[in-house]
């Protein structure tokens, strides 16, 4: 599976949105905006309400949901791995 999707067009602007994986897990690029998926929800409720374009770029995130779905990133991974770690330490500090 690609790491990676654009649709367009899509929305207000009738522009290209594209969705991504990073370490910090998948980014959406739309516009001025970037950032989470959940943060694109956040942003287009209240930019759009519950207007046409709000419909479609919700739309657009269950299908990034579905198409990344729930992948363990680089950082959450080593996060739990230093906490198991820290767990089993003996040390005090890091």
């Amino acid at each position: 599976m690609s790491d990676y999707i654009t649709i367009s067009p899509i929305g207000s602007r009738n522009g290209v949105t594209t969705a991504f994986r990073t370490v910090d897990g998948v980014r959406v690029k739309c516009g001025c905006f970037y950032g989470s998926i959940a943060e694109f929800e956040k942003q287009v409720r209240e930019t759009h309400g519950d207007n046409q374009y709000a419909k479609e770029y919700l739309a657009l995130a269950e299908l990034l949901k579905v198409r990344f779905g729930e992948k363990l990133t680089v950082r959450k991974f080593l996060r739990i791995l230093f906490e198991k770690i820290k767990k089993g330490s003996n040390c005090d500090g890091v």
